[in-house]
């Protein structure tokens, strides 16, 4: 049975199921990882770019350029998770309060 608690762990498996579905509500909810995710997504197309720019085998100084677009990349996801995780953790401690309440009228 899988734990049913408000924790951020929790949030970030609905927001990924969710994500897998096409919805993407994390951008819609926290304009903090839209901006990391916009960011993520221009270095992602900058790799792609530079791929399509410089075909076959790099030289010593293609392929150090690459990597540090690589890097860049890997920061950047790795600072947009953080957010996420982030901002998740917030909604979980306001959701986990005893006196939080959901009107449904």
């Amino acid at each position: 049975m899988r734990d049913q608690s408000f924790s951020a762990k929790n949030f970030r498996y609905i927001s990924e199921a969710e994500k897998r579905k096409g919805r993407v509500y994390d951008q819609k909810l926290f304009p903090s990882v839209k901006a990391k995710t916009d960011v993520l997504r221009d270095l992602i197309q900058e790799a792609k770019d530079f791929r399509k720019r410089h075909t076959g085998k790099y030289s010593a100084s293609d392929q150090a350029i690459f990597d540090d677009i690589k890097r860049r990349r890997e920061e950047a996801r790795s600072d947009r998770d953080n957010t996420l995780l982030e901002e998740l953790e917030k909604v979980s401690h306001q959701v986990s309060k005893r006196s939080f309440q959901v009107n449904l009228i």
